[in-house]
């Protein structure tokens, strides 16, 4: 484990900018690291997900449906996997395979609530960032319906 390399990479994950460095590093210590082989799941689909993954280092397939494995999409180093496993208890909304070697840090729910916790000025910055993210994601998908019916018309 390198605290420095792990803060890092911590760093660059959107929900977790706004931590200071003694944040990101009470964080980053209390951080498991898992090595997974290609073709081996980092989790399912519908499990009860208590953690988010940083990819640290291979890529990494979301499948959409585990049935007809649908790719939702192949990310690689620095993507936050379920990022929102950290914050709130909800089922996977996909699984995610390693599609070759990939090296990860594992966040779990309860590391992220200690730190809030402790330091509540950030909580209310990062339920602001969440809020001001959710309230792009309503955005846009109101223009994308706007654009569907001006086809239809």
């Amino acid at each position: 484990m390198n605290l420095h390399r792990d803060v890092g990479i911590l760093r660059g994950a959107p929900l977790l900018q706004d931590l200071a460095e003694e944040q990101l590093q009470l964080l980053a210590f209390n951080c498991g690291h898992r090595s997974f082989r290609a073709g081996q799941y980092l989790f399912r689909k519908d499990e009860s997900a208590m953690s988010a993954f940083v990819i640290v280092s291979g890529e990494v397939e979301v499948l959409e449906e585990d049935e007809a494995e649908q790719s939702g999409g192949r990310f690689g180093a620095g993507t936050v996997l379920d990022e929102f496993a950290m914050i709130v208890r909800a089922p996977r909304p996909a699984s995610a395979r390693a599609l070759s070697g990939v090296e990860a840090m594992e966040i779990p729910r309860t590391v992220l609530h200690r730190v809030l916790e402790e330091f509540p000025d950030t909580a209310e910055r990062m339920r602001a960032a969440i809020a001001a993210r959710l309230g792009a994601l309503v955005q846009d998908m109101k223009t994308i319906q706007a654009r569907f019916e001006d086809e239809e018309a």
